[in-house]
C-alpha cells in the first residue's frame, strides 16, 4: 500500500499485463505513471479486505502468479527476516525505516 510500490507495479508489469493491488494505500493522492500504464495496455485490479473475498481466490491467484514465476516481486522485496525476529520484521514494516517497501518472514 505505500506510493513506491504502487508506481513500481507499473514498471515492472509486461505489456497486456494485470497488476493485482491489494490493500489500501496510507495516503489519499499520489503521483502515478499513468500513461506509462496506457502504454502497456495493462489490467489493473484492486482488492480490500479479506472479508470481501472469503474462499481468498485472489490471494491463491497472487500466489500462483508468484510460483510460477510470473508475477515480479523481488524488487519490490526490501528485506528478509528469519522467524525468531518476526517482532523485528513487524517493526519495521510499522516505520518503515531504512527503505522498507515488502518485507519478507522466512518460515
Amino acid at each position: 500500500g505505500e506510493a513506491e510500490t504502487i508506481r513500481m507495479a507499473v514498471s515492472l508489469v509486461r505489456k497486456n499485463g494485470a497488476i493485482l493491488y491489494f490493500g489500501v494505500p496510507r495516503i489519499d493522492t499520489m503521483e502515478y505513471p499513468i500513461f506509462e500504464l496506457f502504454r502497456k495496455t495493462a489490467i489493473v485490479r484492486t482488492i480490500v479486505g479479506a472479508l470481501s473475498d472469503p474462499n481468498h481466490e485472489c490471494t491463491r491467484m497472487a500466489l500462483d502468479l508468484i510460483e510460477r514465476g510470473d508475477a515480479q516481486v523481488g524488487p519490490m522485496i526490501t528485506h528478509h527476516f528469519p522467524f525468531d525476529e518476526v517482532a523485528d520484521a513487524f517493526e519495521l514494516q510499522t516505520t518503515r525505516d531504512e527503505g522498507a517497501i515488502k518485507i519478507v518472514v522466512d518460515f
